[in-house]
């Protein structure tokens, strides 16, 4: 009898210790588990960045591309209006020289009468 105890004492003993193996090997699992789980969550957390980054991006794409317009057409517009200023000081020289030579002639014929 009591070598049959001492051999299911031993066998417990012998469960005992797979039975703690087991327990250790699950711990670690787990823990594997939950650092996978994290750097999946953490993967999560910046694809969503990566969306909202590419999101502001494609704004600010569009904004530039908006002042970019605007700017080509106010380039557009000053050329414009440095071509009507060279017209009108075209203009200007030539009126300007019109009234001097009406200038010259009223004196002329002030001089005359």
């Amino acid at each position: 009898m009591e070598i049959e105890i001492r051999r299911l004492k031993e066998a417990l003993d012998a469960r005992s210790r797979e039975s703690e193996e087991w327990r250790l090997k699950a711990v670690r699992y787990e823990t594997q588990l939950n650092e996978a789980n994290s750097r999946f969550g953490h993967t999560q957390q910046l694809e969503k960045r990566v969306g909202e980054y590419e999101i502001r991006m494609s704004g600010l794409t569009q904004n530039l591309e908006l002042l970019d317009r605007q700017l080509k057409d106010k380039t557009s517009e000053l050329i414009s209006l440095s071509g009507q200023y060279r017209e009108f000081q075209a203009e200007y020289s030539r009126r300007e020289v019109e009234l001097r030579q009406y200038a010259q002639r009223i004196s002329t014929y002030e001089q005359e009468l």
